[in-house]
């Protein structure tokens, strides 16, 4: 999964996003390289923006060492973004063995929701890429976002999920492991 991070220290905020397909190795990745950071600070808040991840390839093996290594301590607020059900399943796993964290950490499928939770709603404009439009949130070269939208995976399907906007329908690829997890 190509992903990236930005620290801002005016709101104590660590800005993550996620796209593309999700491997152990590069969550690993993500989080080694934040907790190695020398701004950031344990009790920072997360908007973790994963609307445009495609797929999961994580084993449950990498969700316990993510759990593990949680750089986030007690006051920190995390939150999630995701319209995938797969990472939606996988985000879930996560939430579920890091009960224990003294961070909170809550999963939405909608941004402004999550900016709520975060109480920074006011700070949208100044967010930049946060946006409901997946062009306008895209840092992807627009070649690059263009190839992506128009090839369907051969596994894609569409499924609805009931939720908190029950009209919505999301994209879904089947994972090549079962259940979207291996052991």
């Amino acid at each position: 999964m190509p992903c990236d991070y930005t620290i801002d220290l005016a709101r104590s905020l660590v800005l993550s996003r996620g796209w593309g397909v999700v491997t152990d190795r590069e969550l690993l990745a993500h989080v080694r390289a934040l907790t190695a950071d020398s701004r950031f600070a344990r009790d920072f808040h997360q908007l973790a923006d994963l609307r445009d991840v495609t797929d999961v390839q994580i084993t449950a093996s990498c969700i316990r060492e993510m759990v593990r290594l949680n750089p986030f301590g007690a006051g920190a607020r995390r939150a999630l973004v995701i319209t995938s059900g797969v990472v939606f399943g996988m985000a879930r796993m996560y939430q579920i063995l890091s009960d224990e964290s003294p961070d909170e950490l809550e999963i939405f499928r909608k941004m402004d929701n999550a900016l709520q939770w975060l109480r920074i709603a006011d700070a949208k404009t100044k967010l930049g890429w946060i946006s409901t439009s997946a062009a306008r949130r895209s840092v992807l070269p627009l070649e690059r976002l263009t190839t992506s939208r128009r090839r369907q995976p051969p596994n894609s399907a569409w499924i609805e999920i009931k939720g908190s906007d029950p009209d919505a329908v999301y994209p879904c690829v089947e994972s090549r492991h079962t259940g979207g997890v291996t052991a």
